[in-house]
């Protein structure tokens, strides 16, 4: 039975990182070690992991940073003493589905050629609704969609170990707040190959504040920055307009009108010339550039009404 490292990082989660150790502790999946790093809380929180540690026989160790370093520091002291084969993730106030470690290792020990995998999760808002995130099952279309945004949902995935060691790949503190977006294209130029499961894996607790909310310059420059290497990918310049219609294109900035969008179209024509398999096949990356100009010409129309 593969051993698998479930890596969690916490801040201040005393309302929920017991509900979150517990649904790891649920798996029907026995050859679990969790390693949970409390990255400088002042509540509860640390009280309440190591009472959990105590009263439970699973194999957990305790990281404690003296100050906030940040979640992809924070994931990078887990990653480093990590045992499992296969390395899991999981948010301080998400939950696990019971069977989603062995239905992910299942998977990944039948496609020998697939490095990570992830799932769709049910995301809990602050209204009380509900809504299923069901991210690109295939390899090419992660890939494509990996060119403008992040196709894998970080809390879900499961990578393999020796991957990341034989690529030297691990979270980079520079790019806080898109550290996982980061690391999925990291994984994309190092050759790595993706799926996500079409089932349900965790539930997502969107009822709180995150961190991209907070700091929203922050994540533009991380995203700016990941945009510009993507885009020399393809030998295409990653000029200060063109990260502007990336921007537009995710909501960062406002889109002025059809301008805009024929702007953004000559760019997608440009990249799906140059484009040979690094974002996927030439196919997958149309497809999800068409879903990409959509979703910026619905942004006019919501405006408008």
């Amino acid at each position: 039975m593969n051993k698998v490292s479930v890596l969690m990082s916490v801040l201040n989660g005393e309302l929920s990182i017991r509900k979150s150790l517990d649904s790891i502790v649920r798996q029907n999946y026995s050859n679990i070690e969790i390693i949970l790093c409390d990255d400088g809380s002042t509540d509860r929180t640390f009280e309440i992991i190591s009472e959990f540690k105590n009263s439970n026989t699973i194999d957990i160790i305790i990281l404690r940073n003296t100050c906030n370093i940040g979640l992809p520091s924070s994931l990078n002291r887990c990653l480093e003493i990590a045992r499992g084969e296969y390395v899991a993730r999981l948010d301080a106030d998400d939950e696990m589905y019971p069977r989603r470690i062995e239905q992910q290792v299942n998977y990944l020990n039948s496609n020998s050629s697939i490095s990570v995998v992830g799932g769709a999760q049910l995301m809990h808002f602050s209204d009380g609704s509900k809504k299923i995130n069901r991210p690109p099952r295939t390899d090419n279309l992660i890939k494509a969609g990996l060119f403008v945004r992040t196709t894998m949902l970080h809390p879900t995935v499961m990578m393999r170990r020796d991957f990341l060691d034989r690529n030297g790949i691990k979270y980079n503190p520079e790019f806080h707040l898109c550290e996982d977006y980061k690391i999925f294209v990291d994984l994309l130029y190092a050759g790595a190959n993706f799926a996500n499961l079409p089932n349900i894996v965790n539930t997502y607790d969107y009822s709180t504040k995150k961190g991209w909310d907070k700091h929203q310059d922050r994540m533009v420059i991380a995203l700016s920055r990941i945009w510009s290497e993507n885009l020399r990918q393809l030998s295409i310049d990653d000029n200060e307009d063109s990260i502007k219609l990336l921007l537009k294109l995710s909501g960062k900035l406002k889109v002025n009108g059809m301008g805009d969008i024929l702007s953004l179209v000559r760019l997608f024509l440009n990249s799906l010339q140059k484009n040979s398999f690094t974002f996927g096949t030439k196919g997958a990356f149309l497809i999800a550039r068409v879903k990409d100009i959509i979703i910026m010409m619905r942004s006019i129309t919501l405006r408008k009404l």
